[in-house]
């Protein structure tokens, strides 16, 4: 469900998710109000850009994370690249299993509030996306 934006969009986006941000911080708001305020005022960013921005991070940041995780559980070596973050940001493309698993426990947060995994079909008690188990579900998706 990919929706074509054009750069210079893109980057007005990016600085409002920067002010949201930074207006979230002064106020004291958790990340997951930050990243729910992101998608209430651009409706056009798909969650797990949302989150990215809400925790302000670039996609060589959030891809380092995810490489920390899979060195740390000793899980291979993480190929991912910025240009495949950005893919699956935009709902070009959907990461593997390992990926959504890895992305999860990197952001603190259930496949759904990633965009990952369609709501009806998603619940707490079911096993680890990926393979290794990597995901955990949190019990509120606070920080």
């Amino acid at each position: 469900m990919a929706v074509q934006i054009s750069r210079r969009r893109r980057a007005e986006m990016a600085r409002a998710a920067q002010r949201i941000r930074a207006r979230g911080q002064r106020a004291g708001w958790p990340i997951h109000r930050i990243a729910a305020t992101i998608q209430l005022e651009l409706p056009q960013v798909l969650p797990l850009e949302a989150w990215r921005w809400a925790h302000g991070w670039s996609r060589t940041q959030a891809l380092g994370e995810v490489t920390r995780l899979f060195t740390d559980r000793r899980l291979g070596t993480a190929a991912a690249s910025a240009s495949m973050l950005c893919r699956w940001e935009h709902g070009e493309i959907t990461p593997s299993a390992d990926y959504a698993a890895a992305l999860c426990e990197v952001y603190g947060v259930d496949p759904v509030q990633l965009g990952l995994w369609p709501s009806s079909s998603w619940h707490p008690a079911l096993p680890g996306l990926g393979r290794y188990g990597a995901f955990r579900p949190t019990t509120s998706g606070n920080e």
